[in-house]
């Protein structure tokens, strides 16, 4: 099995978009906690950013201080070298909502602002059929969890090839923790453990956040 350790530590030290996919349920949002609390020791600021404001109480209380709540999804609206996290980010990058013309150079130039901002941006979501070819063409990175062979199969074409490689060997790990990662020059598998924050009640919240329509009952326009 590659060790995927150099993989993983480019995707921290250089700024850039990182799309973690996986099923329900198969640890992404953990995944991507703490991936905010290892760039966090590295000394960059920490954002999330949140569909539905009336979920933000709930959150400030079960996650840490230095996990701000965002609303905007200018990018210039956070700190240079910030690390940002965004959760079932389809409303952003939607493949219906970028298809062509000026929504679609938005799309790219956003992607453009994050690397000469030095910022860290993942976007967790359950099937990168949903995201904008121009995602992939920017040289997006990866970390994949534990993926339905079903849900492989219907991913795009050339893509699904390469989910599929990396994706034949997580089903047969045991447990959430192994994650395949992809840089912009190196791939191979890594256990990443849950963020020291994490909880039941966090686990919970996440579940009915999604289940209830957390994720459709904010505004997603720009501020």
């Amino acid at each position: 099995m590659k060790d995927g350790s150099r993989a993983l530590f480019e995707i921290f030290q250089c700024p850039g978009l990182t799309i973690v996919l996986g099923s329900q349920r198969s640890g992404k949002t953990a995944a991507g906690f703490w991936a905010l609390e290892k760039l966090h020791s590295l000394g960059y600021p920490c954002y999330f950013y949140s569909l539905d404001r009336r979920y933000d109480e709930r959150l400030r209380r079960l996650l840490p201080e230095y996990i701000h709540i965002g609303h905007s999804l200018d990018f210039e609206q956070y700190p240079q070298g910030g690390a940002i996290l965004l959760d079932e980010a389809a409303r952003w990058a939607n493949s219906r909502n970028f298809a062509k013309g000026e929504a679609a150079e938005k799309l790219v130039g956003d992607i453009a602002t994050i690397g000469q901002r030095n910022q860290r941006v993942f976007v967790l979501i359950q099937s990168a059929a949903m995201l904008d070819v121009a995602f992939f063409r920017m040289g997006v990175r990866l970390l994949l969890k534990k993926y339905s062979p079903i849900s492989v199969a219907f991913e795009r074409d050339g893509l699904n090839r390469v989910l599929a490689q990396l994706n034949s060997r997580l089903v047969r790990m045991d447990g959430k923790s192994w994650t395949a990662v992809v840089s912009d020059s190196d791939w191979g598998y890594v256990q990443v453990p849950l963020p020291s924050f994490w909880s039941d009640d966090l686990s919970v919240l996440w579940s009915y956040y999604h289940t209830s329509g957390g994720g459709n009952g904010g505004s997603s326009q720009r501020s």
